[in-house]
């Protein structure tokens, strides 16, 4: 996921995507069905100090506890890079 379809964001939110999508695939191969940015960003009005990252995950089953568990600390070790 090198380029989030012709949207512009930063480096940093591109690393933190780029980062989630293939932790995912890591994590639980094809799970991953759709990926959508929302909010700020494809609007064009994302600020780096206060906005978040929306998106969306679209996949045809629910994960399960063992995935939820490793999600959360995919998403704890994604955190690190906005400190």
């Amino acid at each position: 996921m090198n380029n989030l379809n012709s949207v512009k964001v930063s480096e940093l939110v591109d690393k933190i995507l780029s980062d989630l999508f293939s932790g995912i695939e890591e994590i639980n191969p094809g799970f991953i069905k759709g990926f959508y940015i929302t909010g700020s960003i494809p609007i064009n009005d994302f600020h780096i100090s206060k906005s978040d990252i929306d998106f969306i995950i679209l996949c045809d089953h629910n994960p399960d506890k063992n995935f939820r568990v490793k999600l959360k600390r995919l998403h704890k070790k994604n955190s690190l890079h906005l400190k």
